[in-house]
Formats: structure tokens, sequence, C-alpha cells
């Protein structure tokens, strides 16, 4: 019986394939390149959706990045040394700490290698 319903799955899965083909080629386009089409190409890695706190983070200068990393990861710590402590409950201030950080490493790590562009602090 077990082996009845393997051959029943690997017929359905062909049966699929198959019917992927004939779209495929009903199209002509390969059936390799049709799922590729429906995506559009970025122009960069850091093209795409922004968000406000990211683009806020963008304008910073380079130094007032790595004051900010700094002072992130020492809320970060303060906040997971209470919670070990059992003095605080605040789950989701830790996750955005360790996504607002993580926004600010990978900004840095983008101007490093040159694919971000330097931020101009409003003075």
């Amino acid at each position: 019986m077990a082996t009845q319903a393997k051959s029943k799955a690997k017929s359905g899965s062909k049966a699929q394939a198959a019917t992927k083909a004939k779209l495929a080629a009903e199209k002509k386009v390969p059936a390799a390149a049709a799922p590729a089409e429906r995506r559009p190409a970025a122009s960069s890695a850091f093209s795409g959706r922004r968000n406000k706190e990211a683009e806020k983070i963008r304008n910073l200068a380079d130094n007032e990045l790595d004051h900010r990393q700094r002072e992130l990861s020492d809320q970060l710590f303060r906040l997971k040394f209470q919670l070990n402590m059992g003095q605080t409950e605040s789950l989701k201030k830790i996750r955005g700490l360790r996504k607002d950080l993580a926004r600010v490493k990978t900004i840095m790590r983008g101007r490093q290698l040159g694919l971000e562009p330097t931020g101009t602090a409003n003075k």
C-alpha cells in the first residue's frame, strides 16, 4: 500500500511537471527562464523598499553611525541583562534594538564596500 502511495505521488509530480512544460511551451519561453522573468532585476544590493528608519540612519555621518552602533549595543546589553535577572519582560524592545543595530551595521558595511553613499549630517 505504501508503494501505491509513492507511485501516485510520483505520477502527480510528473503530471505537474508536464503541465508546467506545456505552459512554458505555449508561452514560447524555456521552462527554466519562466520564474526568473517575474522578478525585476535589482540594480544594486541595497535597492528596493526602504523604510523611514533606514532612511534616517542613511543620512547620518560615519562618526554618528559608529556612535549609534555603540549606543544600541550598550542598550541591548543592558536589556538582556535585565531580562536574565528577571527585572523586565520587554521582548519587543529587544527585538527592535536588534533590528536597529542590524540596520546600522548593514549601512556601515555597505559604505565600506562602496555600495552605499556616505551620509550627510544635518547640523
